[in-house]
Order: structure tokens, then sequence, then C-alpha cells
């Protein structure tokens, strides 16, 4: 019976403690779950704009670098681009100046030192008492001189060939330039010779059709005048105002032209005294009323000439010829001098370049030598010290040194 009621205390006293755990858990679970839980505030809608741009700082770089290099040191000619450009795989940076570079004059330089010192060493090699051997070397040697001797009185660059062809251009255009000259004033002598020659007849058939083509020209140019005056009036118009108002009325047409003969230069406000319009419009009207004078003065001196021809007096119009073709003639003499000038100058450039061209011939022809006479010479050494192996170990050094300048000359 007390076995019994032991366990019966055992299980009464565990069934309040899990009653209480239970209270506790019930009691306290509200309180930890807004603990566990965010918090959330509440805001009534209202209307406005939504904010786009954030404000920060920060740097901005590059991605990556790129470094250019050249392994030569050459002038730059022009830059491409400017600092900020987008460029493309392929796109032209820089360009170079049209000059030699001075590592290849250095290497060139080094290569004929290489061979200096190398022919100096075949010269110089120790010589032993083989008669017909050492005859055959001094004979090498010899033809060898020679050829150096030609390659250095020869020596003819690239770009001196290049300017005498240039020489040769200017001076074959100046030359065909005169020639039209000459040509034209011969023409010119001839048409008045014949129209001086014509004045023995009282035909005025031509005379008549010189002023019929004349007044069409008057026409057009009095044409042209018009539609200068309606293309650029207004802008001709505000040009003479501005220049009224800078220099007055009093020689307004000579401080115009000097306004347009010095449009490029910038005022006190950096832009220019007049606009490139006005200065367009002042070109367009005073050449097109400058052509239309022009034209009106032949025409009056053609119809002059037509009336005293018609009046069986033409002495004014053959002393106005007479004058023409005397100015003509003087002209043509000092052309033809010119042209003789020419000519000469002509001549003189194309002997220049066909100098420089054989002398370049010339050099080829005995670099291609010096290389064969050092090849002989090198065979000729390296035979008379094959048959003198054995006679001493200085002869071999030689040997040895010439082979490595060879190949020093060679790789240069």
């Amino acid at each position: 019976m007390e076995e019994k009621t032991l366990n019966r205390g055992w299980v009464k006293n565990a069934a309040i403690i899990f009653l209480c755990i239970l209270l506790v858990l019930t009691f306290f679970s509200n309180t930890w779950l807004n603990r566990s839980l965010p918090e959330v505030a509440t805001q009534y809608i209202t209307s406005g704009t939504i904010t786009t741009r954030v404000r920060g700082t920060g740097a901005v770089t590059a991605n990556e670098t790129y470094e250019l290099s050249l392994d030569q040191s050459r002038k730059i000619g022009s830059v491409l681009v400017q600092v900020g450009d987008v460029v493309q795989t392929g796109d032209v940076l820089f360009t170079l100046g049209d000059a030699s570079s001075e590592e290849l004059e250095a290497a060139q330089k080094e290569l004929d030192a290489l061979r200096l010192s190398y022919q100096k060493a075949l010269i110089n090699a120790t010589q032993s008492d083989y008669a017909r051997e050492n005859r055959e070397i001094q004979l090498a040697r010899e033809a060898l001189a020679e050829a150096q001797a030609d390659v250095d009185g020869n020596y003819v660059t690239d770009a001196q060939i290049r300017e005498a062809e240039d020489a040769v251009q200017v001076a074959q255009a100046n030359k065909d330039e005169q020639d039209i000259d000459v040509s034209d004033l011969q023409l010119e002598i001839s048409q008045i010779q014949s129209e001086l020659a014509g004045l023995n007849s009282v035909d005025t058939t031509e005379l008549e059709r010189q002023v019929a083509q004349q007044r069409n020209v008057v026409e057009k140019a009095t044409n042209a005048e018009k539609v200068a005056h309606m293309n650029y009036d207004d802008d001709y118009k505000a040009m003479k105002e501005l220049a009224e108002k800078q220099h007055g009325n009093t020689d307004i047409d000579v401080y115009m032209e000097y306004l347009a003969y010095n449009y490029e230069e910038e005022g006190e406000n950096g832009n220019p005294i007049i606009s490139p319009e006005m200065y367009t419009a002042y070109k367009a009207i005073t050449e097109a009323e400058a052509d239309l004078e022009k034209q009106k003065a032949t025409l009056k001196q053609l119809e002059d000439d037509l009336e005293a021809m018609e009046k069986g007096d033409d002495s004014a119009l053959i002393a106005r010829l007479n004058n023409e073709l005397e100015d003509l003639q003087d002209d043509l003499i000092d052309g033809q001098r010119r042209q003789k000038q020419c000519d000469d100058r002509l001549s003189q450039a194309q002997k220049t370049l066909t100098d420089l061209q054989t002398r370049k011939t010339q050099y080829d022809t005995a670099v291609q030598q010096v290389k064969t006479c050092e090849s002989n010479l090198e065979n000729l050494l390296f035979d008379l010290q094959e048959k003198q192996k054995e006679t001493g170990k200085t002869q071999q050094l030689e040997a040895l040194d010439l082979e490595q300048a060879r190949k020093d000359i060679a790789a240069q």
C-alpha cells in the first residue's frame, strides 16, 4: 500500500510541473513573438514626384590603360586623335614624319664599321712563306680595296634620288607653263597682225562680228550683275551701313574694300570685323560690277573702231593695234627669255638626276663586287689557313676571329 501511494505522488507532482510550464509558455508567447517580428510603420498615401537622381561622390577611371611605344626614334608627323576621342581597332592614331630612323642609320653605321674592321682583319691577316698563295691573297686584297673605293666614290642615298626626281618634276612643270604662255603670246600677235593686214580693205564684216559678240558678252555681264544684287543685296547693304557707321560717308567704297581685304582679322570682341556673308556678298557684287564695266569698255572701243572704219578713218584703230602688238612682242621676248631659262633648268635637273642614277647603279654594282671580293679573299685565306694548321695557334685564332667577324656582319 505504501509503494502505490508513492507512485501516485510522483505522477501528481509531474502533472503539476507540466501545467506550470504550459501556463508560463502561454503567458509569454505574445511577448516573444513581438520581439522576433519586424516593426511596421503605417503612412497615408500622398501625391508627389519620385526623385530619379542619387547623390554621391566618386572617381571615374578608365578600365584599362594602353601605352604605345616604338622601337625606333622617329618624329611624329601629325596626331589624328584628341583626348576623349573613341577609337576602334585599326584606327590610325598618329603618323610618322618622312625621315629615316635613327636606329636604322645607327645600324647601317655599325654594319659599315664591322665591314671595315673585317676588311682590315683580312688585309692584316698573318702571312706565311707560301709564295703562290700569298700572291693570290695580295691580288684579292687589291681587288677588294678597288671595289671598296668604288663603293665610297659612288655612294648615293635614296633621299638624293628622290630630291633630284622632284627637281625634275618642278622644272618640267615650270617649262610647260612657260611654253603655254609663249604660245598664247604668239597666237595673240598673229591675230593682231592678221587684223592689221585686213584693215587695208574696206570690209568691216569681222569687226561687226566682234561688236555683235561683245554686245552679247555685255548683256550676260549685265544679267550677272543683276543676279548678284538679287542674291546678295541685303548683306551688301548691311556691310555698307557698317562701313558708314565706322568710317562715315567719305571714301566709303575704299573703306569697304579695306574691310573686305582684312575680313579675317578679329575685332575688339574677338570676332571678325565683317561676317563671312558680308564678305561673300561684297566679292560677288563688286566682281560682277567690275566685269560689267570692263566688258562695256571693250564694247565701246570696238564700236569706236567700227565707226572709224565705216567713215574711212581707221588710224585710231591701227595705232591701238600697233601699240598692243609692240607690247605683246616685248612680252614675247621676255617670255622666250624665261622659256630658255626654264629649258636650261630642266636640262640641268635631268643631268643631275641621270648622274645620280648612274652613280647609284655603279654603287650597287660595287657593293656586289665588294661581297664577291670578300668571299674570294675569305676562301683564299681559309685555304691557306687549312694548309697552315700546324704552324701555330696564332693563325688558328685569326681564322676564328675572321669567321666571327663575318657572322657578325651577316647578323648585322
